[in-house]
């Protein structure tokens, strides 16, 4: 005789039948849903976090329409802290927000726009200058404390040595900002999303743009005071800025959704804003995170938390085997039911063939059954979803 679980085995093995999994991500509001008709249940997500209000500030959102223009939104918002900011190093922080507050006042004298980015002068000459100087020191900073040794017979270099390490460890030539201040006028999208450290691992012509202007208005300021112009001045001033974010190396530990709304990412910046990675509606059953295509494009990534996902993935994963267990349970009574019925086929190949039909038609029906007996278990899964912002450092 032959084994009914042996035939499924087979059946699962060789024919391309699959028990199919629950998948999460239509899940969420059927189960809410459901619980909610037979109980009140609070479906807040954010009830317990309002007792880590630091400030209000006014939050950027950036997106693009059906075009691919960037549109710029400004709404009141609430940031939530999981450091002080006046408690870490200022140093570098500091001279940051200098120099962005001169290219403020800079902007209302020269009207910056996309056919204005050519315009020069001395004064943008010298904040390029002073900002590219900021660069370079603040990168070394970073090589030292990401594991780099100062080399043997030669200068430490802060493009080959500095900038390729951050660039062997977080691809940091592909990170992206936004610029998103008011009191600029670009309209290009090339001109408002920025690649700023793009090539700045290299030397001499085949380095970015910027920093072969820093080195031509340093060294020769009156032949080349042309390439001190305002769009090197905030491509250097950008690559400060996300320098500048590494340096704080700060994770949020307490984001309000998947799209983060409750943070600013201007991040103290006046001009700048960081690009993210929001986590997407449901939730993975397997992995902690999953990459999304442009995961090396954002400077943070929002998330659920480590021990909320895996709480979630264990759930899941047990709810998966009780569908599995079911289906097979439901297909065998049907075989069974055959067999007495003298309408079990002869060959091994039919029989296959029947199995395979069954686990298709068995398993949404099982599927159901099983979340019915399990809706409160995976209702408390899904609303214990937490989310937190962490800084992309390639870790995933």
């Amino acid at each position: 005789a032959i084994s009914l679980f042996s035939i499924l085995a087979c059946c699962i093995l060789f024919s391309g039948a699959k028990i199919q999994p629950l998948c999460a991500t239509n899940l969420r509001n059927d189960v809410c849903i459901k619980l909610r008709r037979r109980k009140k249940i609070n479906l807040s997500m954010n009830e317990d976090r309002n007792n880590d209000i630091k400030a209000k500030i006014i939050s950027r959102k950036i997106c693009t329409n059906g075009n691919g223009k960037i549109i710029i939104f400004a709404a009141l918002s609430i940031l939530k802290y999981n450091y002080n900011y006046f408690d870490m190093n200022q140093f570098f922080w500091n001279a940051y927000k200098r120099l962005e507050k001169e290219v403020l006042l800079l902007s209302e004298a020269i009207h910056f726009s996309d056919d204005q980015l050519l315009v020069y002068s001395s004064k943008i000459g010298d904040l390029l200058v002073r900002t590219a100087i900021e660069v370079e020191s603040l990168s070394k900073v970073l090589y030292f404390a990401n594991g780099g040794k100062k080399p043997i017979g030669r200068d430490l270099y802060f493009d080959t040595d500095c900038m390729q390490l951050l660039e062997d460890k977080w691809s940091i030539s592909k990170k992206t900002i936004f610029v998103g201040t008011p009191y600029f006028y670009f309209s290009e999208e090339t001109n408002l999303t920025l690649h700023p450290l793009n090539k700045t691992n290299k030397r001499g012509t085949s380095s970015s743009k910027w920093q072969q202007a820093y080195q031509a208005v340093k060294h020769d300021r009156i032949n080349n005071l042309k390439k001190g112009n305002v769009g090197n001045l905030l491509q250097a001033l950008g690559s400060l800025y996300i320098l500048n974010i590494y340096y704080r190396n700060a994770n949020f530990e307490t984001v309000a959704d998947k799209d983060a709304s409750n943070i600013d990412w201007g991040l103290g910046s006046e001009i700048f804003s960081v690009k993210i990675s929001c986590e997407k509606d449901g939730a993975s059953t397997e992995k902690i995170y999953e990459k999304k295509v442009d995961y090396e494009e954002c400077i943070y990534l929002v998330k659920h938390t480590d021990e909320s996902a895996r709480a979630y993935i264990n759930v899941m994963t047990d709810l998966n085997k009780k569908i599995q267990k079911q289906t097979l349970s439901d297909v065998e009574q049907e075989l069974n039911k055959n067999i007495r019925a003298g309408e079990l086929p002869a060959d091994i190949d039919s029989i296959l063939v029947q199995a395979k039909a069954l686990i298709n038609e068995k398993n949404a029906k099982a599927m159901n059954r099983v979340i019915q007996k399990e809706k409160l278990s995976v209702y408390n899964a899904i609303i214990g979803l937490r989310f937190e912002a962490v800084l992309n450092k390639h870790q995933f």
